[in-house]
């Protein structure tokens, strides 16, 4: 019999018409808001049971594609939930109700090694943050702090926005003013691969501010909830 971990994995790829994991930033299989719920439920349920036995340490250890479930779990509670207060691993551990402490660093370190070579994946080539800015790039946008334009990304979206609305612009464009904002960013997001995510944001809310017949970049995100609650869709990060 699988394990429960062995046979959600291997069904959340069936759905996507893999057999094995593509090799593919983790945001690319556009997990749904019910498989993240669906996981979640799975993990803490895991916990509960395995934490009166053993360390959260051995239980990464030994349990079966824990390390993948683990860090796909962590790259989604990243986009959903983050909400730039922060930048640690306790807010999303302990969402599964384990101790944050329930690890030294290098162990949660293996494990997040583990967890990415299990979808074919490396950790990001980045200084400071490691192992935590690869999660969260693996994640995406975080689309809490799109939704409300807060925090650093929030401003550096802003910024861009209004300079792209002066005129008619192109992705490269963007990405260039992004990259000159990127002082603002956190360490971890200073990287082509973010720039893109970002100019992705910043040219669909371009296309979507003249569908909305909107005049203004300012309050535009907050006009578009209103116009479309489901824009974010629109995104290549979002689902």
């Amino acid at each position: 019999m699988r394990h429960p971990l062995t046979k959600w994995r291997q069904e959340f790829l069936a759905r996507r018409g893999h057999s094995q994991p593509t090799g593919q930033p983790l945001y690319s299989y556009r997990m749904t808001l019910t498989e993240f719920e669906e996981l979640e439920l799975m993990l803490k349920e895991m916990m509960s049971v395995f934490l009166g036995v053993a360390p959260l340490s051995l239980i990464a250890r030994q349990v079966p594609f824990f390390p993948s479930l683990f860090v796909i779990y962590a790259a989604e509670w990243w986009r959903r939930r983050y909400d730039g207060s922060g930048w640690s691993w306790e807010p999303i551990v302990e969402s599964l109700g384990a101790p944050a402490d329930g690890w030294n660093q290098a162990q949660r370190s293996e494990c997040v090694e583990t967890g990415l070579r299990e979808w074919r994946l490396r950790l990001s080539d980045i200084h400071g943050f490691r192992f935590l800015g690869s999660v969260a790039f693996q994640g995406g946008l975080p689309m809490q702090l799109l939704a409300a334009a807060r925090g650093n990304i929030g401003h550096v979206l802003g910024r861009a926005l209004r300079l792209a609305s002066t005129g008619s612009v192109d992705a490269n464009d963007v990405q260039e003013w992004i990259q000159s904002l990127s002082g603002y960013l956190p360490n971890a997001y200073r990287q082509n691969e973010i720039f893109v995510l970002l100019a992705d944001v910043i040219l669909t809310v371009l296309r979507l501010k003249q569908e909305a017949h909107l005049t203004t970049a300012i309050g535009a995100i907050e006009a578009l909830n209103l116009f479309d609650p489901e824009w974010r869709g629109r995104f290549s990060s979002s689902r």
